[in-house]
This record gives structure tokens, C-alpha cells and sequence, in this order.
């Protein structure tokens, strides 16, 4: 396995412990969750940072899934800052929002992760 399908995997292991971050606050204090969404906008952030320099060592079939995942990420990123600074009554609705958008990071990363498989069995 290449050093990109090896970094591939890595990041899509950190979008699902990403998602389990954010499954973790549910139904906590709102002081927990704060505390959680502040955590996750820095992961998130690292995650984006993490997808930028993989990207362009991908096949290019991978390459599509990955901006999308960075476009997702920065704005799961936003969403958890905004989110821990707002109004408790927005904590649990602010949750839900970010874990369905970490759903669509680990689709993505796990669509790339296929592609680029898919590309290195057949060449491309």
C-alpha cells in the first residue's frame, strides 16, 4: 500500500473518531458540550489542514472527494466555534447539524479511499 493510500486511510479514520467526538456530547450538560465543540473545531481544523497536503498526491478520481471533504470540514469547523460560543438552547441542534456533516466527511474520505484503491488495481 502506497504512503497516499496509508495517509488516505489515516484521515478517514480521524473524520469517524471526528463523528464519535460529536456523538460522545450528546445529551450532556451544555457546559460538556461547549467544551466538546470547542475540541472539535480544532480537530476539525487539523483534519482540513491534513486533507490539503494529502490532495494533490492523490489519482485524480480520489481528488474530488477530498475538496469536498475539506469544504465540509472548514465548515464543520465554523459551525462547532460558532456553535460552542451561541445560546444554549442551539447546543443540541448544533450537535445533530455537525453530526450529519461528519457523516458526509467519512463518505467522502471513504469514496476517495475507493477511488484511489481503484486506480492503483487497474492503473490510471
Amino acid at each position: 500500500m502506497s504512503a497516499s493510500n496509508d495517509g488516505l486511510d489515516k484521515l478517514r479514520s480521524d473524520a469517524q473518531m471526528l463523528y464519535k467526538q460529536i456523538m460522545g456530547a450528546a445529551g450532556k450538560n451544555p457546559n460538556v458540550i461547549r467544551t466538546n465543540l470547542q475540541t472539535v473545531a480544532g480537530d476539525a481544523q487539523q483534519l482540513s489542514k491534513s486533507i490539503k497536503t494529502l490532495l494533490e498526491t492523490l489519482q485524480a478520481d480520489a481528488q474530488p472527494y477530498m475538496r469536498d471533504a475539506v469544504a465540509q470540514v472548514d465548515e464543520a469547523a465554523k459551525e462547532a466555534k460558532s456553535a460552542a460560543a451561541g445560546q444554549e438552547a442551539d447546543l443540541n441542534s448544533a450537535g445533530m447539524a455537525l453530526l450529519a456533516r461528519a457523516r458526509v466527511i467519512a463518505a467522502d474520505l471513504s469514496q476517495a479511499v475507493a477511488a484511489q484503491r481503484h486506480d492503483a488495481r487497474f492503473g490510471k
